[in-house]
């Protein structure tokens, strides 16, 4: 087993650390807990306060973003009508069925106004026939 003194070093320049004592091991353990406890909390509450700002801008855009897609597809239904007697060959009738069988759902609502007028006649044709 190897001491100091076979490392060359005098055993003068060792020396064990300081010993401590319970109170102040205990006190400096309490004011570490304290200091990162402190800066703990306030990343918290950093975060926290980050968190809610966030989730009030994600809100109202979605809040914006409903409303702008409610208004595009009340209007397309509000002109949809007018629109098939338009574009199509159909009776009146066949309009306000087919009308009936696209408003219910808004991806048919959405692609109707998406096709070039001179397809949406064989389109309707194709939902009234049950093709489509």
């Amino acid at each position: 087993m190897k001491n100091a003194s076979d490392n060359n070093v005098d055993d003068q320049f060792v020396s064990p650390a300081p010993k401590r004592s319970q109170s102040q091991t205990e006190c400096s353990s309490k004011y570490k807990r304290q200091k990162k406890s402190k800066s703990t909390g306030d990343l918290v509450d950093t975060i926290k306060e980050s968190t809610l700002a966030l989730a009030a801008v994600i809100e109202k855009s979605f809040s914006r973003l409903s409303k702008a897609m409610g208004e595009d597809m009340n209007e397309k239904h509000t002109k949809l009508g007018e629109e098939l007697s338009k574009t199509t060959t159909l009776s009146i009738m066949e309009c306000h069925k087919v009308f009936k069988l696209i408003v219910q759902d808004n991806a048919m609502v959405s692609y109707f106004f998406s096709l070039p007028d001179e397809l949406k006649d064989d389109w309707v044709k194709g939902i009234l026939a049950g093709t489509i």
